[in-house]
């Protein structure tokens, strides 16, 4: 499907959150629970690293997989 090219915050606003989707892969890989934060605390409706912290405690104490997971 042919679109017209991204206004420039538009296409800022995709190469945010392609840069947070691959922090959370490589928060996976990894197991890396600071890069986990960084995926939340960088993502454009999160509004501050603490609420990245609270997220990010909110996710490991609901999916205790993802607790022992990451590190």
């Amino acid at each position: 499907l042919a679109t017209l090219p991204l206004a420039g915050h538009q296409l800022g606003l995709v190469q945010q959150v392609k840069a947070v989707e691959q922090l959370t892969i490589d928060a996976a890989r990894s197991r890396s629970a600071p890069l986990a934060l960084r995926a939340f605390a960088l993502h454009p409706l999160v509004d501050s690293v603490s609420t990245a912290r609270v997220l990010l405690k909110g996710y490991r104490d609901r999916h205790r997989d993802l607790a022992r997971l990451l590190r």
